[in-house]
């Protein structure tokens, strides 16, 4: 006879249930629900951090990288605005020079410059991607340059990712190299360091002739003579704009560093400055920001003890014990071994004791 003949079948909803031949009232309330799991304790550095997404090795190296960029450049924006000061100036006229060969002038000489940095392989030429003229203001030819990040620390370039758009920010000459190394762009912050903006944040131009008015006609060689104006292509994350109020709402975006994206850069060869416009007539060295490197942290060195202040370390630990009362005295007591055992065979002596033992000496190395 198996163990299910015995078995008996009842519904759902009957009130009785039967186990191993026995008749069981059915509970009328359901199983309590799991205890729910403990909360852990958070720490110091946790605290606030609720609506905040984990902070992963990228975003501690994009923070790490910006603390640089933005210790380098400082107040440098004022020194240039000081300097390129377009107060009561004229325009300065357009170089007659053929538009293909103010191009190759200002590709050979870009080239040497970006040698003497060392950043030659950050920057590609592509005419292919050169924009129309037409997309200026004013309408000169553009050069594009497809922008390579360098694998280095100092480098923290955000990969653009699917559905950011396309936007541009006029930059100067002086800071193309610090934007170059680190691969990121710094937020206008502080109006004492010369930015100008209603709100923190990196502004950027939807359109290309909205940029060209922030890219200051400079003349960064010696031996053309003419001006020219740098912009950058980014990409970045629409997701995160900050609403802007006013005129500027229409003709600018404003995103945080890490939103943005570098791709590449357009240079604008031959384009002299309007009357007024800010201009940098010449290349001073000491203004450009210069990238530095990470300072590597040194760990103190710890002193060698000499042979002596070894042997007193022992005494002094060996006189230091648990139960004894005169620890600051034996700290004072820096006599060596030698001098203890030279004591102690005064105070002992040679004499032989009741057994006809005699105290040990160290024997000498012939």
């Amino acid at each position: 006879m198996s163990k299910l003949e015995d078995a008996k079948e009842v519904e759902g909803s009957h009130p009785f249930v039967y186990v191993f031949g026995q008749e069981l009232r059915r509970p009328f309330q359901c199983a309590p629900p799991p205890p729910a799991p403990r909360e852990r304790h958070k720490s110091g550095r946790d605290k606030g951090t609720d609506n905040r997404a984990p902070r992963g090795p990228r975003q501690r190296c994009l923070e790490s990288v910006l603390r640089l960029a933005e210790y380098n450049q400082h107040d440098m924006v004022q020194h240039w605005k000081n300097q390129s000061s377009g107060h009561k100036k004229k325009a300065i006229c357009r170089q007659g020079v053929p538009d293909g060969i103010a191009m190759e002038s200002f590709h050979l000489n870009f080239r040497r410059w970006l040698r003497e940095r060392q950043l030659q392989k950050t920057l590609q030429r592509d005419a292919r991607w050169d924009p129309p003229a037409s997309e200026g203001d004013p309408s000169y030819p553009f050069m594009y340059y497809r922008y390579v990040p360098p694998c280095t620390e100092e480098n923290a370039h955000t990969e653009p990712e699917e559905g950011w758009s396309r936007a541009f920010h006029g930059t100067w000459f002086y800071a193309l190299r610090s934007i170059l190394r680190s691969g990121v762009l710094l937020e206008s912050s502080s109006k004492e360091r010369g930015h100008g903006f209603s709100i923190p944040g990196v502004y950027l131009a939807p359109s290309l002739s909205g940029s060209i008015w922030f890219a200051r006609p400079h003349q960064v060689f010696d031996g053309d003579k003419m001006f020219h104006r740098v912009m950058l292509e980014v990409r970045y994350d629409p997701s995160k704009v900050m609403p802007l109020r006013g005129k500027v709402a229409s003709r600018a975006v404003v995103v945080s560093s890490d939103a943005v994206a570098i791709t590449g850069i357009i240079v604008q060869p031959n384009s002299p400055p309007y009357s007024g416009e800010e201009r940098c007539e010449n290349w001073d060295p000491s203004l450009e920001v210069i990238p530095r490197p990470f300072a590597r942290r040194r760990h103190k060195r710890k002193r060698r003890r000499s042979k002596r202040e070894r042997h007193a370390r022992v005494v002094k630990s060996e006189e230091c014990g648990p139960d004894s009362h005169d620890c600051q005295a034996a700290r004072r007591d820096r006599r060596s071994l030698s001098s203890l055992r030279a004591e102690f065979e005064n105070q002992v002596g040679n004499d032989p004791d009741e057994l006809g033992r005699r105290p040990l000496r160290r024997r000498r190395n012939a």
